[in-house]
């Protein structure tokens, strides 16, 4: 077993020991908790380099109706773990990406507790602050700093935001999003705005229905 491999597997199984008294499952490179409103996410990635394996950890949050809405109507397959919102754990807290470097298999329980306590520091937080689809809508009308980070492909985010006001029945406020989400598009020469048009016709159609 090569070293990449070893250090995954490893790492993997000593952050589920950890993760699992707070109730979160395992779905590969992903943790999961059950929330009401979804589920709340801890994505490892493992970045393979010539001397050493960088860890990487995004803290994400999914809203189900949201997804499930979000993907009937751009006609993609349903994925339970998609996100609606999330980040790198140094984004969150304002930083560059944080890498755990592991050069050596012994280094996993240390690196792995680093982990768990920056999780604690800046996850938990998130995690609480974030727990509605009304905070989840904010990030996704922003354009700047915290949408961008958020939520950072701005035709994606433009979409989602119109999914929420659907789910929130903001009417009266479809239009002025459609306005806004547009005007922002244009500005940064989005290739997708034509796409956030048409998606935004079928969502409309479905209020008109509702």
């Amino acid at each position: 077993m090569g070293m990449y491999t070893e250090v995954k597997k490893e790492m993997l199984s000593f952050l589920e020991g950890q993760f699992s008294p707070k109730e979160f499952y395992r779905s590969r490179q992903i943790f999961y908790r059950k929330v009401p409103i979804g589920k709340q996410m801890l994505h490892i990635s493992f970045l393979k380099e010539k001397d050493e394996i960088n860890i990487v950890v995004d803290v994400d949050i999914r809203h189900d109706e949201l997804e499930n809405l979000f993907s009937t109507l751009e006609k993609i397959p349903h994925n339970t773990l998609s996100a609606s919102i999330g980040t790198e754990l140094g984004k969150l807290s304002h930083e560059n990406t944080i890498m755990w470097a592991v050069n050596d298999i012994s280094n996993v329980p240390s690196i792995g507790i680093e982990i768990i306590s920056r999780v604690s520091d800046v996850g938990w937080s998130f995690f609480e602050e974030y727990s509605s689809l009304e905070k989840i809508f904010d990030v996704l009308m922003d354009d700047k700093e915290i949408g961008q980070t958020l939520c950072s492909i701005p035709h994606v985010r433009a979409k989602k935001a119109l999914t929420a006001a659907f789910l929130l029945q903001r009417r009266d406020f479809y239009n002025n999003i459609i306005e806004s989400k547009t005007k922002f598009l244009e500005s940064i020469s989005n290739p997708y705005l034509s796409e956030f048009l048409e998606f935004a016709f079928r969502l409309k159609n479905r209020f008109t229905k509702a």
